[in-house]
């Protein structure tokens, strides 16, 4: 009976070691599992700073762009606007400068015609005369 208990407790003890290696690499397992999660975690925290801190990089970037084409835009209709004043004044130039120039022309034939006109009565007045 002795011989049967010893050799019973002995599978025991065997066991029983077996069952605590079993339980301190299933415990250093989960304890690398854990550390690997609290990596992973913390990545995945990094990523998202970094992913926070682009858009406001980006949103700055954007409002600063926005900023700049809205300076341009401005820039621009202000040279339109000057542009289409410069062309006013030079078709009011153009304008005056035709007017003047037809009232001239008018001028120089009115002076043209004169002599004409007194060619014309001088040559009646000697019809007249020779008659």
């Amino acid at each position: 009976s002795s011989g049967i208990n010893a050799e019973y407790g002995g599978k025991l003890t065997e066991k029983s070691l077996e069952s605590d290696t079993q339980k301190h690499t299933l415990e250093e397992e989960t304890e690398i599992l854990e550390q690997k999660l609290q990596q992973n975690e913390e990545t995945l925290k990094e990523k998202v700073e970094q992913i926070e801190q682009l858009k406001v990089e980006k949103s700055v970037e954007l409002a600063k762009k926005e900023e700049q084409w809205k300076t341009e835009k401005t820039t621009l209709n202000n040279t339109i606007l000057e542009l289409r004043k410069e062309i006013g004044g030079l078709e009011e130039i153009f304008q005056t400068v035709s007017i003047e120039t037809k009232q001239e022309n008018n001028n120089e034939l009115v002076e043209k015609i004169k002599p004409l006109e007194r060619e014309k009565t001088a040559k009646k007045d000697r019809l007249k005369r020779t008659e």
